[in-house]
């Protein structure tokens, strides 16, 4: 994330201080960590209510914090199980969910 989006997501946030919204994206990359690992287990076993339901609320959070591109992964593994895409491509979709998650941990450290 570029500083002027940083600073925009701080603004709209309610003019909270960067180093309080960069403790908000630390603190949501742990909890989404846990969260993709429990839909990659959930994916695994063929339980595809709870992939939805962890999709959506990665997306929601994703969303409040302004992280545009974990948003926008995290709604297409949700639409993939919404719309019965086969298997392979709910795969691909949790891969890119995968990605999202590993570009917002190395920018938090």
């Amino acid at each position: 994330m570029e500083r002027r989006e940083k600073l925009r997501a701080c603004e709209e946030l309610g003019d909270i201080p960067e180093q309080a919204y960069d403790e908000l994206l630390r603190l949501h990359a742990d909890t989404t960590r846990e969260q993709v690992a429990s839909l990659t287990a959930a994916f695994e076993r063929g339980d595809l209510k709870s992939v939805r339901e962890l999709a959506h609320a990665i997306k929601g959070a994703s969303a409040n914090l302004r992280l545009d591109s974990l948003t926008r992964v995290a709604k297409a593994v949700e639409e993939a199980v919404d719309r019965k895409l086969p298997a392979d491509r709910i795969a691909r979709a949790l891969s890119g969910l995968r990605e999202s998650l590993s570009d917002l941990e190395r920018e938090v450290g």
